[in-house]
């Protein structure tokens, strides 16, 4: 079994082109550092890879990399080690379902998911990531410590601390990290405030490597901004990454020239066309005839110079996110535009060549009636008919409430409603309908405002957890789903 997962490996490694050689074979302490998803996933993931950067600059320090693999114990990526061979692990946590895949990872790895269970000689075990951010409560019986915020500059403090305490005890380990600003401590320190870095420009903008086998087309990643100026109440980004701010236009540019320009690039922000400048970026990309890829974009950022950028990046699909086709919910929930302006958007796409277009949807949303879900088919029919020949697909998925957001209070919806709501969607012929399964979404929210009865619960349960019929079985979902609880508010200061 050993050698397939080598030869498997061997293969997406063979794919990795670096900027500059970065892995080395040993240090004083060896660094686990878990992505607990597919490798596909993983290193799409800018935050993860910039940790990666940070910890493979520093000395002393071995780090190396660990996806989700099905079949196989996990084992690292670069050499071959298992995770009881290295002094820390440290998870990156980005979605609430990866929880369960975390506690799988530790299990299989033969390391007992539950703190208490775990005795020195196991490694440190500690999560970070945007999930123990809006809500580290679940974590609790689970991780040794939790880091919550942005970590450029924690992360060097955390191992400084691991190297001055290397060969002393895990709970002197502990105590030293209990004093660093960000992280929590379960049992030692339950409160913090999240950290975050003011000068984006003092640290690397970009991923250290591209690969084909990202999500991005293969695209090297580069952060634009973070933060968000706007006020969208589903969204936990302003309230988790505030306050707004951005690379500098000069470094952005200074980087990208020393970029072979063959080489695509993936801009990440929450929403590229708020970087302040946007459009002398458009206009620099267009003359080096750069290809792009976005993280994403508003309705009302699109322009003919953006169309123009896109099809010189072979761009067949644009994306956009109405979320609900009634304008009075849509400004409720914090987009102000009018369905005039997204199909003005849409003619202008179609004039610029686009055939397809997909558009994004919610169900389920506080305050949605029926009517507001049949207006989705009417919103879309209206586009089809005026628009010949566009492909248009629709990607429905339920409303989940997240924490530190106005409508972190907020109930989801019955499975059976949603259901309902869904069928209503896939009445629209000619229309390729899609979305994330319904039973994830109810997962999804039961985790995202999880305490540490569920964190224990997951522990136990492990992949059976991914049944609402087991789940349900050993714990009230209820308070979950209601959003009665509040845990997040215990552990983290505004």
């Amino acid at each position: 079994m050993l050698w397939e997962w080598r030869r498997e490996v061997s293969k997406f490694k063979a794919q990795e082109r670096w900027l500059e050689p970065l892995w080395k074979p040993q240090g004083k302490i060896g660094w686990a550092l878990v992505y607990p998803n597919y490798y596909s996933v993983g290193i799409s993931n800018l935050g993860f890879l910039m940790v990666y950067r940070m910890l493979a600059e520093m000395k002393d320090i071995f780090v190396s990399r660990f996806f989700k693999w099905d079949g196989f114990t996990p084992l690292s990526f670069e050499e071959g080690r298992s995770l009881q061979e290295f002094e820390v692990i440290a998870f990156s946590l980005s979605y609430e379902l990866d929880l369960i895949n975390l506690i799988s990872i530790l299990k299989k790895a033969g390391i007992p998911p539950l703190r208490g269970d775990r005795v020195d000689r196991f490694p440190i075990v500690g999560v970070g990531g945007i999930f123990p951010t809006m809500n580290p409560r679940p974590l609790f019986p689970i991780a040794d410590f939790i880091f919550c915020g942005e970590s450029e500059e924690s992360l060097s403090e955390m191992a400084e601390v691991f190297l001055s305490c290397w060969g002393l005890s895990k709970d002197k380990v502990l105590e030293r990290l209990a004093d660093l600003d960000g992280v929590l401590v379960p049992g030692v320190k339950d409160i913090t405030r999240r950290r975050w870095v003011m000068n984006l420009d003092r640290y690397a903008l970009s991923a250290p490597l591209y690969t084909p086998l990202n999500q991005f087309g293969g695209a090297l990643l580069i952060e634009l901004n973070r933060g968000c100026k706007r006020g969208c109440l589903f969204c936990p980004v302003r309230q988790c990454y505030n306050p707004f701010r951005f690379r500098s236009f000069e470094g952005l540019k200074s980087f990208l020239e020393e970029i072979p320009r063959g080489v695509k690039v993936g801009l990440i922000s929450p929403v590229a066309t708020d970087y302040p400048f946007f459009d002398e970026l458009l206009d620099y990309l267009l003359e080096t005839g750069r290809k792009v890829s976005f993280g994403s974009f508003r309705v009302e950022g699109i322009s003919e110079k953006l169309l123009l950028l896109l099809k010189q990046s072979d761009q067949k699909l644009l994306t956009l996110a109405p979320e609900t086709a009634n304008e009075d919910l849509r400004r409720r929930i914090g987009k102000a535009f009018s369905n005039d302006l997204l199909k003005e958007k849409i003619s202008l796409a179609y004039r610029y060549g686009f055939r397809r277009v997909k558009l994004y949807f919610m169900v389920g949303l506080p305050g949605e009636s029926l009517k507001d879900v049949e207006e989705i088919n009417s919103l879309v029919r209206e586009i089809k008919s005026e628009f010949k020949g566009l492909e248009v697909i629709v990607s429905v998925n339920p409303f989940v409430p997240k924490p530190f957001t106005p409508f972190e209070g907020e109930s989801f919806l019955s499975i059976p409603e949603l259901v309902n709501r869904l069928k209503i969607i896939r009445k629209v012929a000619g229309v390729d309908v899609r979305g994330e399964g319904i039973k994830k979404a109810w997962l999804e929210a039961i985790i995202s405002r999880g305490d540490e009865k569920l964190g224990e619960t997951l522990s136990i349960l492990g992949d059976g957890a991914f049944s609402p019929k087991v789940l349900e079985e050993h714990l009230d979902v209820k308070i979950y789903l209601s959003g009665e609880i509040k845990p997040w508010r215990e552990s983290l200061k505004s």
